[in-house]
């Protein structure tokens, strides 16, 4: 059976100790604080899905991101957290290849089920 690679990137959820434990039982969970960081980390292994904090004074530089590993990584499952309800931000994240959105405040254990989904879906 192949191990599952989830990287949770952003300040704040990077350090959500529940949820990196929520996903352990799926994949093996890596950490990043730093969103500009995603890229360097894919280049290193293969990640299989991001978790990726929207802030909400960067929005754009997160758009951006997504744009980009989806160009360079097209089967990459992206789950964008927001911590804002700019709504415009969510939808072009969505346009750009995200496939699912939480905002702040999430429940772990929802964000834990979208992932395993996300993760055993067929391509």
């Amino acid at each position: 059976m192949q191990n599952h690679c989830v990287l949770i990137s952003g300040p704040t959820v990077a350090g959500d100790n529940d949820l990196e434990q929520g996903l352990q039982a799926t994949a093996i969970v890596l950490k990043n604080a730093e969103n500009c960081r995603v890229e360097s980390t894919l280049a290193d292994r293969p990640i299989d899905l991001v978790l990726l904090e929207f802030l909400a004074n960067n929005s754009f530089a997160e758009l951006k991101i997504i744009q980009k590993l989806k160009t360079r990584y097209p089967k990459l499952k992206i789950v964008v957290i927001a911590d804002h309800a700019d709504r415009e931000a969510l939808a072009e994240a969505f346009a750009c290849g995200a496939q699912d959105a939480f905002r702040k405040p999430y429940k772990t254990a929802l964000i834990v089920e979208r992932v395993k989904a996300l993760l055993n879906y067929p391509e």
